[in-house]
């Protein structure tokens, strides 16, 4: 007997849930679209990033024989792991995107866009990455960025302040 399941309803009911971010991803890139893609881990790999110990301070995505990797993505070696074997916590590991999304991706890149991993998390019980494409940031937008966010800071202050008597 074979069970029918409605996918896409089962696709949607799972959501994203962030377990490390790169923070300096939406700072240093001006993020035109997001794409979510699986990751090809090892097991002690996936347990390291479960426990916390990742790092996205630098990573990117970049193409190689077609394929998408990620670059300068740290995973810590897991604790429990009794394998003796060289581990290397930078190695590029690759990602997991239907072909259409990954011709999309290929051609953004094409126009000068930049692939930056913003954060990885779970999706149900997988560990996903979060791809931002877009365009790097010039100094002068950065400082426009930080004046309007402390602007705006300013003007929920004073609007706290004008209502609280």
């Amino acid at each position: 007997m074979y069970l029918r399941y409605n996918v896409s309803a089962m696709h949607n009911s799972k959501s994203y849930k962030p377990l490390a971010r790169n923070r300096r991803s939406t700072y240093d890139y001006d993020i035109k679209r997001r794409v979510i893609a699986g990751m090809v881990l090892s097991g002690a790999e996936a347990k390291s990033i479960r426990s916390g110990s990742v790092s996205l301070k630098g990573a990117f995505a970049n193409f190689a024989s077609g394929e998408l990797f990620i670059n300068n993505m740290h995973i810590s070696r897991y604790s429990h792991d009794s394998s003796e074997l060289i581990y290397d916590p930078l190695r590029p590991r690759k990602l997991l995107l239907h072909k259409n999304e990954l011709g999309r991706v290929m051609g953004d890149k094409q126009n000068g866009m930049h692939v930056v991993v913003m954060s990885v998390g779970l999706m149900g019980q997988y560990l996903k990455a979060e791809l931002g494409i877009g365009l790097s940031k010039k100094q002068y937008d950065k400082r426009q960025a930080i004046r309007s966010k402390n602007q705006l800071r300013e003007a929920q202050k004073a609007y706290i302040r004008a209502n609280r008597n």
